[in-house]
């Protein structure tokens, strides 16, 4: 069956179930992304040939997103598939990381899942793991995600070909550098003004001032003779960079990821906390975006492990003391960073006991 952009699709109409085959290895993959999964599949459905892809309103195609094309084909595809109905595309070029775009419905369903898990644990246990655990927490992200969602065939697949988890992991590995771009991306855009940086000789002072000591986390003026040291992780930029990230736009990791947000306090479990390791990497970003700036001049670096991973450790060390040494003032520091991000912290209720002292039982009206 052949597209108008030449590119050759295989039907199992049995099943119900697509894939895009590499044999037109010469088609960008911006066309292949250009196919509607829910058009390929109703007319798969219906044994309808396939001429051409659905056009949307301007309005219609801004709204809809990938995740949005998944769910409508999955009300098209049965969820219990054997082990033989999945293939790999490979990528068009070899040695590649595969595409996502032309993989099985199944196999993109259980890598959005695979995504959160993922994300979730890097902003709320480890930011930064090594290359060694990374690809083993993602490769059994990948697996728990299939047995999550209820393909039981699919998660057979993975489990006895590892080769597949090996080449899918890569897709789930750029979800975790695209958010840590799009977080440099937000402290780059924010820093200059939060800490009033301008090309010249004295952003080199400046700097150099802010990275002693982690000036950067206390909320200090350039150059400010005293720092209040008491007031750790308070610097306005750590809480608006924590609120463009993660609880703005559509769909927003904190409302995705909202279990993260906990109360360390057991007097007060409303008082919802951004996490430690959220934290640590946030100011670890504000480290790299100041860095960019210690020649006077900005010259961008890349936010990576190898780069970055003492300033890392040494914020999560810092944030471990406090919350040691001082459980109440971490409590407060976290859900002040939390408030401020734009979480939403429900009216504490009132002492139950006195309340309840001040019904008059007794006198209540009966029928």
């Amino acid at each position: 069956m052949q597209l108008r952009y030449g590119i050759t699709i295989g039907l199992c109409t049995c099943y119900q179930a697509l894939w895009i085959t590499s044999w037109c290895v010469s088609v960008p993959n911006s066309l292949v992304i250009q196919l509607r999964l829910n058009d390929v599949l109703t007319a798969a459905a219906t044994n309808l040939p396939i001429t051409s892809t659905k056009q949307l309103s301007a309005d219609e195609e801004e709204d809809k997103d990938e995740e949005d094309v998944i769910d409508e084909a999955l009300g098209l595809v049965p969820s219990d598939l054997p082990s033989t109905a999945y293939v790999v595309v490979p990528s068009a070029n070899p040695g590649g990381v595969l595409c996502l775009t032309p993989q099985h419905v199944h196999v993109r369903d259980t890598l959005r899942v695979a995504f959160e898990l993922v994300r979730e644990h890097i902003l709320a246990e480890n930011a930064f793991p090594d290359t060694v655990d990374r690809h083993q927490f993602v490769t059994s992200s990948i697996l728990r995600a299939a047995q999550t969602r209820g393909y039981n065939g699919l998660a057979g697949w993975f489990a006895s070909n590892p080769d597949v988890l090996r080449l899918l992991a890569p897709i789930v590995n750029q979800r975790i550098c695209s958010l840590r771009s799009d977080l440099k991306k937000a402290s780059d855009n924010l820093v200059v003004g939060f800490f009033k940086i301008v090309p010249g000789e004295e952003t080199k002072q400046l700097v150099k001032w802010f990275l002693q000591h982690l000036n950067y986390s206390y909320p200090v003026e350039p150059m400010q003779a005293n720092v209040p040291r008491n007031k750790p992780y308070q610097h306005p930029s750590i809480a608006a960079i924590i609120a463009t990230v993660f609880f703005k736009g559509r769909k927003p990791h904190a409302k995705k990821h909202a279990s993260v947000f906990k109360s360390t306090s057991p007097d007060r479990p409303e008082e919802k906390e951004i996490p430690l390791t959220m934290v640590a990497l946030v100011s670890t970003a504000i480290h790299s975006s100041l860095m960019d700036w210690s020649q006077g001049t900005h010259h961008p670096t890349n936010f990576t492990a190898d780069k970055y991973l003492d300033a890392y450790t040494e914020h999560v060390l810092n944030l471990e003391q406090i919350k040691a040494r001082n459980p109440r003032g971490y409590h407060k520091t976290m859900h002040g960073l939390y408030t401020m991000a734009g979480g939403s912290t429900p009216p504490r209720p009132a002492n139950m006991d006195a309340n309840v002292a001040m019904v008059d039982y007794d006198n209540m009206e009966v029928d």
